[in-house]
């Protein structure tokens, strides 16, 4: 299945996966440069993301939530770890994802704003759908499962070191040895800042570290040459 399509076409979407394998890149791409992003968690309220009052002068002025802005204008929107939404939250998503016949918002200012085409949501989640309400999850044209990170996060590592690219790619075979790309990235950075490949490895991999240098020995003399001499510093 090319998800990238699927996604371009689907009015709304759910992505769900473990971390770091570039879902929220994948929205982003797919919703386009000016898509607005947010992140959820328990603690982020409606008001957060619908809107609410602020103080102007002696007196109080609306001010739309980023959810609302995008509902509005007809813009993407990211919406990352949808799993960890209140219940509150989740409820009022119901109506921001409906169909575009009957879509519409009630402020609580009276103004009642229907969505303008071109709004379009991709939700990310760490959980499978079935955490999340049957009637929420129906509201999404597509559900995509994400198993392994995608094609341009295992490019952008392999554009620092193709075997550390390989080794990641390679470590999704068995889900519970998955190592997360990201590990990778901070592997680059604090190499570039001074530390050597193996001080990197054991700061950037921590418990993981010794098993992806085993790694990266078996697929390159490089790697091994490297590791080698600087154990022996």
């Amino acid at each position: 299945m090319d998800v990238k399509k699927v996604l371009r076409v689907a009015r709304h979407a759910l992505v769900w996966g473990p971390w770091g394998v570039g879902k929220t890149r994948l929205g982003q791409e797919v919703c386009g440069e000016d898509a607005l992003q947010v992140y959820i968690n328990e603690d982020v309220s409606t008001q957060e993301l619908f809107g609410h009052y602020v103080p102007e002068g002696a007196q109080f002025r609306w001010h739309d939530g980023p959810l609302t802005d995008a509902f509005r204008l007809g813009k993407g929107v990211v919406v990352n770890e949808l799993h960890k939404a209140s219940s509150e939250v989740l409820v009022a998503m119901l109506g921001l994802l409906d169909d575009p016949l009957v879509a519409k918002l009630t402020l609580p200012t009276g103004e009642t704003v229907r969505v303008r085409e071109g709004f379009k949501v991709v939700a990310t989640s760490n959980e499978p759908p079935d955490v999340l309400d049957e009637a929420l999850v129906d509201r999404f044209d597509a559900i995509v499962e994400i198993k392994a990170p995608m094609s341009g996060v295992i490019a952008a590592i392999r554009m620092m070191d193709d075997a550390m690219a390989t080794v990641i790619q390679n470590s999704y075979e068995d889900p519970s040895r998955a190592i997360s790309p990201r590990r990778a990235f901070a592997w680059h950075r604090m190499k570039k800042s001074g530390l050597t490949s193996k001080q990197a490895l054991e700061a950037a991999f921590g418990d993981q570290a010794q098993d992806v240098g085993m790694a990266l020995k078996a697929l390159t003399t490089e790697w091994t040459e490297t590791l080698t001499d600087e154990e022996e510093i």
